[in-house]
């Protein structure tokens, strides 16, 4: 149709009659939807059949499931469900590197795939109360000899635990926990699975604490311990491109992504540690630590406090910018002078009687001050001042980078 009215639109003018004017536009029909998605009815169809159906066809399913994942001959023959890993396609990245979202990370089974590994993932949209002896039978499998087993079965857990359709990691929180011990995995390829997922977890799973806690302290382990550099380089790179995209006030994370979804579980630990790598003797490290915390460091907290100048560009007043200077360069915010009790009496009766900011409550219960640093980011100044003191003799490249 639009290729037909092209054609008419040049012979006819603008198709009415009346021939068209130079510089003026063809008027063509408006242009289908690129992507148009499609309810698959089938799908729909055995939706609702395992739905009305749930009671009496749950044990058969699950038998069913666990003979495939258990590799029974007797069931493996009858079906034809397969159970080998479907290949898993890599999300396509664009755009910068620190403008990325964390799912984009994770890859994802190629479509049209039968096999039961899919089967399970799809099924615990449909009812996850099917799977509550599949998952047990699929987290066996993690310790299992072979190490394409147990990166299927990797796969596997961290989608069904990152997917926001059920509460799988609360729900089977021991098999949880022996899923977050593959970062400790001898496999170079399961380890650099994890990170993703675990990142992913703090994304999707912001209200299960325990969850998020737990999935931090795996990433702490592997900035601290993992032997590989690349697996170190890849957990500092994921995490300081995550809190840079999350770190801000939960309004700030809804209003920057258009979402209504809570902000991500982002604690002080996982920043620390990554702060702890600048130390390190590796100057791959070194470098991508202070460069993510700076950069992390001046979105969420330096940009907040310049708007006024930024918004006045060249021509910004000499009272805004003096004035901008008294309300943020106080060195209070990052010390612990003013709580201390050896002040002046006098000293203490102004301190009272001066207005206090309104402390606002938490997400995490405790106390957020508007116009005061955020305590998970009022370490990285200093990091980098002691950075800026490295002799180019030791590392030229970090010093120049710190400079910049």
């Amino acid at each position: 149709k639009v290729s037909a009215a092209i054609v008419n639109a040049k012979k006819n003018g603008n198709g009415n009659g009346k021939r068209r004017k130079k510089g003026e536009k063809l008027k063509l029909p408006k242009l289908p939807p690129m992507h148009v998605e499609q309810t698959n009815q089938s799908y729909v169809i055995a939706k609702r059949v395992i739905t009305k159906t749930l009671d009496r066809i749950s044990t058969p399913i699950a038998n069913l499931l666990n003979g495939l994942l258990n590799g029974d001959n007797n069931v493996v023959r009858h079906s034809d469900i397969s159970s080998d890993v479907p290949s898993m396609a890599p999300r396509e990245k664009s755009g910068s590197e620190m403008t990325l979202t964390v799912t984009d990370c994770i890859p994802e089974p190629e479509k049209n795939t039968l096999d039961v590994w899919t089967i399970v993932f799809e099924l615990h949209k449909v009812s996850p109360d099917i799977l509550t002896t599949v998952i047990g039978t699929v987290a066996n499998s993690l310790t299992h000899h072979t190490e394409e087993k147990r990166l299927r079965v990797t796969h596997l857990l961290g989608r069904l635990f990152c997917s926001r359709s059920s509460d799988i990691a609360v729900n089977f929180h021991p098999c949880y926990r022996k899923w977050a011990m593959r970062v400790f995995d001898p496999s170079l390829k399961i380890r650099q699975v994890m990170v993703d997922y675990l990142i992913a977890m703090l994304k999707e799973k912001p209200f299960a604490t325990s969850i998020c806690q737990e999935a931090t302290n795996a990433l702490v382990q592997m900035i601290i311990k993992d032997d590989s550099l690349v697996i170190r380089s890849l957990c500092i790179h994921r995490i300081c491109e995550f809190v840079y995209h999350y770190g801000g006030d939960e309004e700030e994370v809804m209003r920057a992504n258009n979402t209504l979804a809570p902000a991500p579980y982002i604690s002080a630990d996982l920043i620390r540690a990554v702060g702890d790598r600048v130390k390190s003797k590796t100057k791959k490290e070194r470098l991508e630590a202070i460069t993510g915390l700076a950069k992390i460091y001046n979105k969420h907290f330096i940009w907040n406090k310049i708007g006024n100048i930024q918004e006045g560009g060249e021509d910004c007043s000499i009272e805004t910018i003096v004035k901008t200077v008294r309300e943020n360069c106080n060195f209070s915010m990052f010390s612990q002078e003013s709580k201390s009790p050896h002040h002046s009496g006098k000293k203490n009766k102004k301190r009272k009687q001066s207005k206090s900011p309104t402390p606002k409550t938490s997400r995490e219960g405790g106390l957020h001050f508007p116009n005061r640093a955020d305590d998970r980011y009022k370490f990285i100044p200093k990091l980098v001042f002691e950075c800026s003191c490295i002799k180019d003799s030791v590392d030229p490249l970090l010093r120049t980078r710190i400079m910049t």
